[in-house]
């Protein structure tokens, strides 16, 4: 169905107050519908009912009827609480639906917001109940924009947890199987990257400077606790102690090892031909391996004394990206070649082929899947360890950019126009 955009303006005048422990208020809603009217999409001949619903994890879904004067929905929510809420906003004439919207609102303490709702034609029937909740504005059908201006990503596949490191020095936690917002965590200056810590209790934030901190998931607290004097452009933690942090700049790098429980860099190496700061960690052979320029390079890493020797793996080809999968015995590079590994040896020999063009890519043991996303085509491929084919493919609109997973769900980001969006799969519907 081809979606006729129309911006609705959405005033949220919010009083929020303490009750008890838990902060919830009276929220008022204006709706301007004139635009409907006045537009050139199908007209109704009389818009005669509003319909609201609001959604937040942990609450109760709450349902208003707007009364209309003067096509405005008006109306008052009471013991609404803070955080963020899906609305989803349902236009009748009588019994009939004919417009339908939805985005996200936050509710804070004492101020009045406003919001644009982009809406679609409605089936024209009766449909009363029926809701669907995406996140904000979402001109790409079957995708939820992501409405931030994306720097980075950090994925807890164990929890679900998506953080979305923002330009505008915050970091947005998500559900990442619903890519609902959970809550924000404000930044006083503007990072350069952001990873989870080992146990995936915090999040390492880190600076240009070279300054490091510790940014509590629970409390929102963020304590430096590293300044390496050089950028920090990928932190690899191994282990509860060390972090390996990589710089890449002109094809030429630096690594170094920081140890978090004396304060100090252990450990420094110097590389040519660096051409990326991502770092592949293959925790079975305590080794991680990064791209160079015809090469990859692999580091030992020692996680008693945080020791790193650095060696060429053995594969001369343009690596791009590195994947560790099956079972950690096999690495993968963005042109599709399979490589093992072992701890025996630094040669990573040559297996096998995927194809070419690989942007990212997410293994999971447990199901025994191989996902990963192409550019040209745009496709999300999953593929079966045992056998190694190809189970299922799925088109993309849009230019693939990120690829992570939960436990039982897959969840694409491509970029359209500048702006990002996502697309989630269960992994039943690949045949896992």
């Amino acid at each position: 169905m081809k979606r006729f955009l129309i911006a609705l303006l959405l005033i949220f005048m919010i009083m929020v107050t303490f009750i008890g422990c838990a902060r919830t208020g009276s929220v008022g809603i204006s709706i301007d519908l004139s635009s409907l009217v006045e537009s050139d999409a199908p007209n109704p001949s009389e818009i005669t009912r509003a319909i609201i619903t609001l959604r937040q994890k942990g609450q109760d879904i709450i349902t208003r009827q707007l009364p209309i004067s003067n096509n405005t929905a008006t109306g008052q929510i009471d013991d609404l609480a803070e955080g963020y809420w899906e609305l989803n906003l349902q236009v009748f004439d009588g019994v009939a639906m004919i417009f339908t919207g939805d985005c996200e609102i936050e509710v804070l303490a004492n101020i009045v917001r406003q919001y644009n709702l982009r809406i679609d034609p409605g089936d024209g029937e009766s449909n009363i109940g029926s809701i669907s909740f995406v996140i904000d504005i979402n001109p790409m059908i079957g995708y939820k924009l992501i409405p931030q201006r994306v720097k980075a990503f950090a994925m807890d596949s164990v929890s679900g947890k998506l953080y979305i490191l923002d330009v505008a020095n915050k970091i947005t936690a998500y559900h990442a199987d619903t890519m609902s917002c959970e809550r924000d965590y404000a930044l006083e200056q503007t990072p350069s990257t952001i990873r989870l810590n080992w146990d995936n209790t915090a999040l390492l934030v880190g600076y240009p400077s070279g300054i490091i901190d510790s940014l509590d998931i629970d409390t929102g607290e963020s304590t430096q606790i590293a300044d390496l004097a050089m950028p920090a452009g990928t932190i690899l933690p191994f282990g509860e102690k060390y972090l390996l942090v990589s710089n890449a700049q002109n094809y030429s790098g630096m690594l170094k090892v920081w140890n978090n429980a004396t304060g100090m860099v252990v450990d420094t190496e110097n590389i040519a031909n660096l051409t990326s700061s991502a770092c592949a960690l293959n925790p079975s052979i305590n080794t991680a391996y990064l791209p160079g320029l015809n090469y990859l390079y692999r580091i030992r890493l020692n996680y008693d004394t945080g020791e790193m020797t650095v060696s060429s793996s053995g594969y001369s080809s343009q690596p791009g990206k590195a994947w560790v999968a099956f079972n950690d015995s096999r690495l993968i590079v963005s042109n599709g070649s399979i490589l093992a590994c072992s701890i025996y040896t630094d040669d990573l020999h040559y297996t096998g082929q995927l194809g070419n063009g690989i942007v990212d890519l997410v293994n999971d043991d447990t199901r025994g899947g191989l996902y990963y996303i192409t550019e040209d085509p745009g496709r999300l491929y999953a593929m079966r360890h045992s056998g190694m084919s190809v189970n299922a493919y799925a088109d993309l609109d849009g230019t693939p950019a990120f690829l992570f997973q939960t436990s039982d769900k897959i969840i694409v980001i491509v970029v359209d126009d500048g702006n990002y969006y996502t697309k989630i799969w269960t992994k039943a519907e690949f045949g896992f």
